[in-house]
């Protein structure tokens, strides 16, 4: 047997999957990540293939091919998965490639030279179609909000096989892909996912890993491998936050030193993970960032790792994001204010509606609140921002809670505590919260009910130093509960309208058609 004989390709199995890095910078990048069982030992390359017919059968046409970077060793294992730089020009005149892994050949050309069988079991995600409509000037968009991920088991998903029906923990990934499938208008041009993308401790530490390479790794591998969710998500770049369960339930910084080394710690490796495999770069100063695309502005907000450690005696100063962010959300909801188009501020963490166990009356109560309630500085600053620099088109997107939600909420500003809306010279404010479902969330105990939340809420607050520099607000919630896991669509139009829908994997469950989300 010759070494030609024994050249062959595969395809990934973990992935792929896109991303893209700098969003709105002059360095913006799409990148896509794709791996193999550890057990083949790494590729040569990756292979970027048409599928070409020939006198017995379709043959591999080799367009492209990338270099294999080498083991990205993780305490002696080398790691799975690879990303890669993505360029229009490498499709050409091609509307679609696919991606497979190249092995046993003598070298790179020769990879470029080969035409070997076109595999006969190949998952359609590993072909890919570029996304020029993510960086098209466009003046509407559509996007997938998502969030929680529970990790699935042997009895709740399907196999990794085009010929089984979906399980339990795919279903909300199976509707999805059968929205786009059905090309459904509008189409997704790009997906949020909005935290617990992964669970590191899925079982509550009962059989979690005890090595942070193994605990942070794992899950991460073992959801790359996922079909249902690789082809829902086909052709979508992804922007991804993080949120406790990619590092531990609940994640905050502890309140004194002495288990702090060990939550930093714990920190450090999730967000090392998060970064490899969510964002696929390079680890950055910093999660947030904020950008313009498709006739709309966006602030993608970190609401977990920056948030300040809490107790009783802190509550009032506690924050659930840094400084620098914090400033820089102001500066953009003063500069983005009035203007009309479509705005979305989108963290993990849910702004309202408020849970019913904080109560104003007892300050400490917040503590039971992991959301922005639980940080209620934070959250008045931000409410008299939207009203003082009169933000406009502003919709809340979130995750979270495991329940879908839409809210109107509306913010007025008050000369004194108690004074009647009617009386009040200020405009009241109009804004939206649109909070998405968990793709899979099976626990009901770990999900929010709606009787768990303030959906009818009236509450006011103060902002500021006491005395005339103390300014008084008004803030009134109406929400709509939509139980059953799922994701959300958010559609602007060229008017700045904003629609949402929500999908659910229980077709039951799901509103019959879009919300219009009334200014």
């Amino acid at each position: 047997m010759t070494r030609m004989d024994c050249a062959h390709f595969r395809a990934p199995t973990l992935g792929p999957l896109l991303s893209s890095c700098h969003v709105g910078q002059p360095h913006e990048q799409l990148r896509v990540s794709l791996g193999f069982e550890a057990a083949w030992g790494p590729p040569q390359a990756v292979a970027w293939v048409t599928a070409t017919p020939g006198a017995d059968g379709m043959h591999c046409t080799v367009r492209h091919v990338m270099p294999w970077k080498g083991h990205d060793m993780i305490e002696g294992s080398p790691c799975c998965v690879q990303a890669f730089d993505l360029r229009p020009d490498l499709w050409g005149q091609e509307p679609t490639l696919t991606c497979l892994l190249a092995y046993g050949f003598d070298s790179l050309p020769a990879i470029q030279a080969s035409h070997l069988p076109w595999p006969k079991t190949l998952p359609p995600a590993c072909t890919l179609m570029w996304p020029s409509a993510w960086q098209a000037e466009l003046a509407d968009t559509c996007f997938v909000v998502g969030s929680c991920q529970y990790p699935a088991g042997l009895l709740d998903a399907a196999p990794n096989a085009r010929d089984w029906s979906s399980g339990p923990a795919d279903a909300s990934f199976a509707r999805l892909m059968a929205w786009r499938q059905a090309r459904h208008q509008p189409q997704p041009l790009f997906a949020l996912l909005l935290g617990d993308q992964v669970y590191a401790d899925a079982t509550a530490g009962l059989f979690d890993p005890q090595k942070l390479s193994d605990r942070y790794v794992h899950p991460y591998l073992a959801q790359m491998k996922r079909s249902f969710r690789n082809e829902a998500l086909r052709h979508l770049p992804v922007l991804c936050l993080p949120d406790d369960h990619e590092i531990h339930n609940d994640w905050q910084p502890a309140p004194h030193t002495r288990i702090a080394m060990a939550r930093n710690q714990a920190k450090d490796a999730g967000l090392a993970q998060y970064w490899r495999f969510q964002r696929m770069q390079p680890p950055q100063p910093r999660i947030w960032q904020q950008f313009k695309r498709h006739g709309a502005s966006f602030f993608l907000a970190d609401t977990r790792s920056e948030r300040s450690g809490r107790t009783a005696a802190s509550i009032d100063a506690a924050r659930i994001m840094s400084d620098t962010q914090d400033a820089a959300l102001m500066d953009w909801l003063k500069q983005e204010g009035p203007h009309p188009h479509p705005k979305f501020m989108a963290c993990p963490s849910a702004v309202l509606p408020r849970r019913q166990k904080v109560r104003t009356d007892r300050p400490a109560s917040a503590l039971l609140s992991d959301a922005w309630d639980g940080y209620p500085g934070s959250l008045h600053r931000f409410l008299a921002a939207l009203a003082d620099h009169r933000v406009t088109n502003l919709v809340l997107l979130s995750g979270d809670e495991h329940i879908s939600s839409l809210a109107r909420i509306d913010i007025q500003r008050l000369d004194h505590p108690g004074q009647a809306p009617s009386s009040s010279p200020h405009p009241v404010i109009h804004t939206h919260s649109v909070h998405s479902s968990g793709w899979y969330s099976p626990y009901p105990f770990a999900n929010s009910q709606p009787q768990d939340l303030r959906g009818d809420d009236v509450f006011e607050f103060s902002v500021g130093d006491e005395g005339a520099h103390r300014c008084h607000y008004r803030c009134t919630v109406r929400t709509a509960f939509y139980p059953g896991d799922g994701c959300a669509l958010i559609q602007t139009d060229r008017q700045g309208r904003v629609r949402c829908r929500f999908l659910k994997g229980q077709a039951e469950l799901e509103p019959p058609d879009w919300l219009t989300l009334q200014p």
